[in-house]
């Protein structure tokens, strides 16, 4: 009874250890960290208090972020996923999860009453509009959307045969990050990324068309991606998007989904369901699911690719 009780009660308490991360990173601190550093300098560098400073040291300390020798602090192997330098830095996703997603969770009961985002409740706007006219929550968003591409991207394409692909849609594909290892890998032909003007604003590296999948989709391609598209939405939003990709497409056009599915026992899915009622107002669906809503939209599955990341692909063409 007592292990159980200890368990539940640091669940419970998980608040506290996100809030000290988010505070961390936000700060500075673990990029300061780079080198060994005393509280004293600590505490200069960054304009913090050193005795609060001290104080949640030591708590990082007890999570293995930091750890203390001879008066010095410095960064654990696991506190260095903190810093902004590492190649697969967490930095973005802490402040992301500080900044625009930990006061919608606390409101995660407003969510089970209404069915409604809570994210609207708690900043009175969708994500999208919010990072519309925040720069700043734009590019903590894109930020965290490019170290998941690092952390995803490579395992999806090493299954996602596009050989035989003369032309490349990546509908909803934000700054490009899939269309350019696309590119990189030189998998197909013309590959580009398709998304509304202020998202694609700025955007050099790779070729874009600005629009909104609600209202229309390019014709003419060979190929139509989407990626972490369809679970940001409800389902008669998401029949609203494929009915335009199934109009965008001709006959020997290929759509490939590549989302999250619940049929599979990939860790967290779960949770990245609720997240999405809370933040979006979408969901993760299973594959039947998704079969139901590609069947209204005039589309069904030729077959279902497994990868190595916690997505998999939905190879899909029109129904004739």
């Amino acid at each position: 009874m007592t292990d159980l009780l200890t368990i539940l009660q640091e669940q419970i308490d998980g608040y506290q250890k996100t809030c000290l991360i988010y505070a961390a990173a936000k700060s500075g601190l673990m990029d300061a960290l780079i080198t060994p550093k005393s509280v004293n300098a600590l505490a200069s560098e960054l304009g913090l208090q050193r005795d609060p400073l001290d104080r949640s040291l030591r708590c990082l300390s007890d999570l293995k972020l930091v750890e203390a020798t001879g008066g010095l602090y410095s960064l654990t192997e696991s506190g260095t996923l903190l810093s902004s330098q590492h190649p697969n830095s967490q930095r973005y996703r802490t402040l992301a999860a500080g900044e625009q997603y930990l006061l919608p969770w606390s409101q995660l009961l407003y969510s089970l009453q209404t069915g409604k985002p809570s994210f609207e409740k708690v900043f009175g706007m969708t994500p999208w509009r919010l990072r519309q006219e925040n720069s700043r929550a734009s590019e903590v968003f894109d930020a965290y959307l490019e170290n998941e591409a690092t952390e995803h991207l490579d395992f999806i394409l090493d299954k996602l045969d596009l050989s035989g692909a003369d032309s490349v849609l990546d509908i909803g594909g934000g700054k490009g990050q899939l269309v350019s290892r696309i590119s990189k890998r030189a998998a197909s032909g013309q590959a580009i990324v398709f998304d509304q003007p202020h998202v694609i604003q700025g955007v050099t590296e790779v070729a874009s068309i600005s629009g909104d999948f609600f209202e229309s989709i390019p014709e003419g391609f060979s190929v139509y991606l989407m990626k972490s598209v369809l679970h940001d939405w409800p389902d008669r939003e998401c029949i609203a998007i494929l009915r335009n990709c199934r109009q965008a497409m001709s006959s020997l056009s290929k759509l490939c989904i590549i989302e999250r599915t619940t049929d599979t026992n990939v860790p967290d899915t779960h949770f990245v369901d609720v997240h999405m009622l809370v933040i979006t107002g979408g969901r993760e669906r299973s594959l039947d699911q998704y079969r139901s809503l590609l069947d209204e939209a005039g589309l069904e599955i030729d077959r279902v690719i497994s990868t190595a990341s916690p997505f998999s692909i939905l190879m899909c063409h029109a129904q004739s």
